[in-house]
Order: structure tokens, then sequence, then C-alpha cells
């Protein structure tokens, strides 16, 4: 199977075209687009990022590949309805559902981020039990139905009353082959910001290197690559070495993946600019 991933493309349509074309000129059996699907800096988030689903919809049933997607920390989860209906009125948009198949290969998926100093809280989680987040910017908020922000008046109450990344990973038991999972991994140089900080997820680097999925898809931090200039690394399991990936928001991961054995597969991965 030949995959191409594309990520955090936040409503740029024409970054969601050149993934398309990307998708036919390298021949891809199949196009993922990763987390933070729709605009962000906005003057109404909610209704902006509602209408770009309609887009999106139509955009994924123009193209010649199957289309799978999921949301990110920056795509509202009150307008998850919103989201969910475009892609059943679509014939090519699919869901990528917590775990499923694809093309013969079993996969998970999974949104949550460790919290960041963003605003917005709806899709983070603490990283692990003792897990100290950075200072809060601003009031923390989360998205509700009714088309606004419900301020957090205690984040420490909040997030302590919710399960961390590293519990909500715990769930995920049985061998998968792929891994689509926002947030990269700490450890591998997947996750650095401008100023030079690591802020991957220390229970996304144990939960693959204790599941050792063939490979992994990841996001969430744009400029890493740009950094470091890397944008897959090799992790080592106990069972095998796999292949981590990452590429920002302005390239896109082909992947070709060949699956040997029911637990055994090859993995050959390239780089593609938008």
């Amino acid at each position: 199977m030949r995959l191409i991933f594309g990520t955090d493309l936040h409503g740029n349509e024409h970054r969601y075209e050149r993934l398309g074309q990307a998708a036919t000129e390298h021949k891809a059996d199949v196009l993922v687009v990763g987390g933070d699907l729709a605009p962000k800096f906005v003057d109404d988030i909610f209704s902006e990022q509602a209408n770009f689903y309609g887009w999106m919809r139509r955009w994924a049933d123009q193209q010649t590949v199957p289309v799978y997607t999921y949301l990110g920390n920056d795509d509202l989860k009150a307008l998850l309805p919103e989201f969910l209906g475009a892609c059943e009125q679509s014939d090519n948009l699919n869901v990528l559902e917590a775990e499923g198949e694809m093309e013969g290969f079993r996969y998970m998926r999974y949104n949550n981020v460790p919290d960041t100093p963003f605003g917005l809280k709806d899709w983070c989680r603490y990283d692990h039990k003792g897990y100290v987040p950075e200072r809060y910017a601003g009031r923390p908020v989360v998205s509700v139905d009714t088309g606004d922000f419900s301020i957090i008046d205690d984040p420490v109450a909040y997030f302590g009353a919710l399960l961390t990344i590293e519990e909500e990973l715990s769930k995920f038991r049985g061998h998968f082959d792929l891994a689509f999972i926002h947030t990269p991994p700490a450890g591998l140089s997947l996750d650095v910001c401008w100023d030079g900080r690591h802020v991957g997820s220390r229970a996304v680097y144990e939960w693959l290197r204790d599941n050792a999925p063939l490979i992994s898809f990841h996001g969430h931090i744009h400029e890493s690559y740009q950094k470091t200039g890397i944008w897959y690394n090799y992790l080592q399991t106990p069972s095998r070495e796999i292949v981590v990936t990452q590429p920002g928001d302005k390239n896109f991961v082909v992947a070709d993946i060949e699956k040997v054995t029911q637990f055994v597969g090859d993995v050959t991965v390239d780089l593609v600019r938008y």
C-alpha cells in the first residue's frame, strides 16, 4: 500500500489541492489528512470551521483515491457533528475511527495532545501522572455547542479529573500496523519548537515502544522539521525497529507499506514539499 499523509493544513485550500495533486502524482492508494483540518485565525471560528467542512467534503469527492481524516487540537470539538455530517454526506471522505482497517492494515487513531500553553483546551490532556504543564496563557477555554467558549476556572482541577494521555492510550490493545497520533512522541527530535524546546509526549513514545506498529504518523508541531531537518526517525522496540514520521505543516509523507506476515512488514518513506 502506498499512503500519502499531510497534516496541520489549517483550512489552507491551496495545500489541500496540492495534497490531492501529490496523491495522483505519486500513485497513492490512500490519502490521509491529519489533524488541524480547519481554519484557526478567522473572525468567526465557529461558522468558518463549520463551512470549511462542507468545502472539504467537496474537495474529497474530487479525489481519485479514498480520503481518510481526523480532527486535531485546533478543530473545535463542539463542531464534531458538522465534521461527521460532512463525512457521512461524502462519497469519499472517511473518518479514521479510533480503531479500524485500511487496505488490509489495522490502524489506531488518537486525537488528544498534551496540555498546551494555548487557550483552546478541547483536545488537551495531561500527558501522564505527575505531568507539569506550561504556564497557562490567557483564559483556558473549551468550545460549546452554543457557538461560544466556556472558561475553565480551575485548569488544574479540570485536567486532574480527566484521564491522562498515558491512560487513554493504554486502552489500545492488540496489534496495529499503522498509528495516527496527532501529537509527536518525545525523544525522537520530531517535537522541536522554534525556541528549541522539545514538547513531545512521553506517553506516546512509550506506547509506540510497547506496541510497535510498522509506522506512525504525527503532526501538531509545525516547525520541528524546519528547525531540525528531521521528519522521520526510527524507534527501537523490543520486537523490531519502527518508523515514526512528522512532516510538519509544509510537507507530505509518502509511505510504501508492505505487510510480509501478520506481524512483520517493510516500510519506506519519502518527503514531498507541498
